[in-house]
């Protein structure tokens, strides 16, 4: 977002839009300011899955050239296609005379999440720590013994395990070191 003169934040939109009236349109090539009108005249979804916007000649000299538009997933092509004559309506709108939209899955791999049975699961590996001795029991039952009993044994229960994986942590550097 951008953000003019100390007011509120800006949305894209309406930066590219006073970009384009404030005498800059006119510097821009017909597809930069296809682009520009497409971030300005559509949403968020848009932008974030746009990945790159082209003019081509209409199938006759006469018409209104034809805008392509990138879009980064299979499904983001069959949304944006079945929307067509809404993007039509919002580009025309925002000044941009077209006599059509294509929308194209972009060349660049996508890089898509692990399958779900490589992702980890969310459990955590259980971790073989070493006990605590009886100075470090003594100083956990020592600082929760002010607390509630529900409290107290959740809040000695975290104290312990993060003392007992310091001290692993503690062994597993002393180690090495030694290497």
């Amino acid at each position: 977002m951008a953000n003019r003169g100390g007011g509120g934040p800006e949305s894209l939109g309406s930066f590219l839009g006073s970009f384009l009236s404030g005498g800059f349109g006119g510097r821009l090539s017909a597809n930069q300011r296809a682009a520009a009108i497409w971030y300005r005249a559509n949403g968020d979804t848009e932008r974030r899955h746009t990945t790159g916007v082209f003019l081509r000649k209409g199938r006759t000299p006469a018409l209104p050239p034809v805008l392509g538009v990138y879009v980064d997933s299979s499904s983001r092509l069959t949304d944006f296609s079945a929307s067509r004559d809404v993007y039509l309506a919002r580009l025309a709108n925002a000044g941009l005379e077209l006599s059509g939209i294509e929308f194209r899955l972009t060349r660049r791999p996508r890089i898509e999440a692990a399958p779900h049975e490589a992702r980890p699961s969310g459990k955590r590996r259980p971790m073989d720590l070493p006990p605590l001795g009886e100075a470090e029991r003594d100083r956990v039952e020592r600082l929760t013994s002010d607390l509630p009993d529900g409290l107290r044994q959740n809040a000695s229960r975290a104290m312990e395990l993060s003392l007992r994986r310091d001290t692993l942590k503690a062994r597993e550097s002393g180690a090495d070191a030694k290497k």
